[in-house]
């Protein structure tokens, strides 16, 4: 994962509030293998060497030894706290008494570090240097005032506020224990970007190639291997379980579940129920592959228990996700099935809000306004089955909603934007009126919206997506906490400004309202700049800035600026190549233009920061 920026750090040791550490900070007398990071929302610790177990009389004898507790804070005052570091001397000694010197330094770093009052926000050197006024407000620059004649480097120096002891490491600093320097510490901070989720656990070869061979050897009918019914039940279960559940995105999971499918049909009937033929789709439908919705529907028809709708929902999953042209088709002719089945008696396979929003999601990938128009459609017929009775299953909530919205912005129609903004509008009354939380719009829905409005050829609307971020601000300080920016709103506005139309005025509006998005982000608390960030802003100066000193020198300065962060990523580097000259290209990144550099090539302090990938980058931001 992801390092933490260094002047996030600075951030994160301000942010902690005096409750926060009186619960989880020890006295001076804890542990004294013990390292304890603010991370100015929690504070973690990690059992590290070894895993046996103290007694109780061995635990208080480690409390009362005390001394050489190692804290990562520096006499830092919090309220009418204060907590000092046991072990900050040079020596390394457990005094309990910090050097005057190391208090003044971090004490420097907490009082500058993070935040440089700006002297003239309309300096090109202030582009993305994440600074504020005097007065602690945000300024718009004028492009035309750029001063040429500043000296782009030294004004970076200054704006990184001291921060480069930080560079060389992603935590804050901390000093290490000296009661035990044989011993590993108890505890050691894991800062939270650096922790491994769930969905990056390895799947080591070892195991998935022992599961292909006792799959293999299942399905070949091996002598020995199923000697009893209880062991053949079990082997079958389990390796079902496996294909359609921890392994289900290897690229043989579906056909291999598949196969366990149809032996189990011939030799254990009794063991398939509903569920086991939906896991078997669902993997299917995970797998995006071509004929995914072939093959899951396929298995849908020649099911040997009734079906449910789960398992339509299931089928319906499955051809969305597939690709193929006639994959809405398929899935609005089985959402009419599952209603006259349930029409007809059969309460099982009524259609619930799941399947609608399936469907909805499938027209939204037709990429015309005929998908956009019958998702509309789709969507009028929920609510109408949900406001008659006739269907209370089907109730509309705020993904239906937002899959509307994402059909009418990837329908690329010239009113596109003009529809989803009127929806969002529409999602706005209804809640307020109905004081129904559930098709209140959220992030996705103001971002969807956004979008539209970038992808579409309208004048001024730069303008018109900055309006919509105020009003989600103005949302948010309201209490709705379901519609905070994040960098993705930041991004998808920029990305907006940078492809805007009109003559120099409509141009230098977009400038403007890039740099804005760029500071509120750099500046505020809704994130961080990430390599879309600076990559989107390189293109604003692509598209909306002559060539001239002004924009070579606001793209060197946002390259510093993603090289600081660790966001040099793809985007980043392919604009630049396009961007600058093979001169400027050699300068900043010391390379040269023709040797196609890529990002594994550059130093790892450029792109320690950079997650690569859509779905990636959702999964470590939601």
């Amino acid at each position: 994962m992801p390092s933490t920026p260094a002047r996030c750090c600075l951030l994160t040791a301000v942010a902690v509030s005096a409750p926060l550490v009186s619960c989880y900070l020890p006295s001076p007398t804890a542990t004294a293998n013990t390292n304890i990071v603010g991370t100015g929302t929690s504070l973690t610790r990690r059992r590290t060497g070894s895993s046996r177990r103290r007694t109780s009389d061995e635990n208080s004898a480690r409390v009362l030894a005390g001394g050489g507790l190692s804290y990562s804070f520096r006499d830092v005052s919090i309220g009418s706290s204060s907590i000092s570091s046991g072990a900050v001397s040079s020596s390394g000694s457990g005094s309990g008494t910090s050097s005057q010197e190391d208090d003044r330094t971090w004490g420097d770093l907490l009082a500058g570090g993070a935040f440089i009052p700006m002297g003239s926000p309309i300096d090109a050197d202030n582009v993305g240097a994440g600074r504020k006024n005097d007065d602690g407000g945000q300024q718009i620059f004028n492009v035309n005032d750029f001063n040429n004649n500043a000296n782009h480097q030294e004004t970076t120096t200054a704006a990184d506020g001291g921060m480069d002891s930080f560079s060389s490491s992603s935590s804050m600093p901390s000093t290490t224990s000296s009661a035990s320097p044989s011993s590993s510490p108890l505890y050691s901070y894991v800062p939270p970007t650096e922790r491994k989720p769930k969905y990056y656990i390895k799947k080591t070869g070892k195991k998935i190639t022992e599961l292909r061979r006792r799959t293999d050897e299942v399905l070949s009918g091996h002598s020995g291997l199923l000697s009893s019914e209880r062991k053949r039940n079990r082997t079958y279960i389990w390796l079902l379980d496996s294909w359609c559940g921890f392994y289900s995105t290897e690229p043989d999971a579906p056909d291999r579940a598949s196969d366990l499918l149809r032996h189990m049909e011939k030799e254990l009937p009794h063991l398939i129920d509903v569920r086991t033929y939906t896991r078997v789709i669902t993997t299917y439908a995970k797998s995006y592959r071509a004929d995914a919705g072939h093959v899951a529907e396929s298995i849908l028809r020649s099911m040997t228990v009734p079906a449910n709708s789960y398992t339509y929902n299931s089928v319906i999953h499955a051809w969305s996700n597939s690709g193929d042209e006639s994959a809405a088709t398929r899935a609005e002719s089985l959402l009419q099935e599952m209603e006259n089945l349930s029409a007809a008696g059969n309460v099982d396979v009524k259609p619930t809000t799941v399947s609608f929003n399936a469907v909805i999601d499938c027209l939204a990938k037709t990429y015309d306004g005929t998908g956009a128009e019958r998702a509309e459609e789709l969507l009028r017929h929920m609510e109408e089955l949900y406001e008659s009775g006739r269907n209370e299953g089907a109730k509309p909530n705020v993904r239906s909603f937002n899959s509307v919205l994402n059909a009418w912005a990837k329908s690329g129609t010239d009113e596109a934007a003009l529809k989803a903004e009127a929806i969002l509008d529409l999602m706005e009354r209804m809640a307020e009126y109905n004081s129904d939380p559930d098709i209140r719009p959220d992030v996705v829905a103001f971002a969807t919206v956004i979008n539209a409005w970038a992808r579409s050829q309208r004048f001024g609307k730069a303008e018109r997506v900055l309006n919509i971020y105020r009003h989600m601000k103005e949302l948010y300080q309201a209490g709705n906490e379901s519609v905070r920016p994040n960098v993705v709103i930041y991004n998808s506005v920029m990305n907006a400004c940078a492809f805007s139309l009109g003559d120099m005025a409509e141009q230098n509006r977009a400038v403007e309202i890039a740099h804005y998005m760029l500071k509120e982000l750099e500046c505020g608390d809704d994130g961080d700049p990430d390599q879309i960030t600076y990559g989107t802003f390189l293109k604003v100066c692509s598209n909306q800035m002559p060539d001239s000193d002004t924009r070579r020198k606001v793209v060197s300065l946002i390259f510093r600026n993603a090289q600081r962060d660790g966001q040099v990523g793809t985007m980043v580097l392919q604009t630049l190549r396009m961007l600058t000259s093979p001169e400027m290209y050699h300068e900043l990144t010391g390379r040269y233009i023709e040797e196609n550099v890529d990002v594994a090539d550059l130093p790892r302090e450029w792109t320690c920061n950079v997650v690569e990938g859509k779905w990636k980058r959702r999964r470590y931001l939601y």
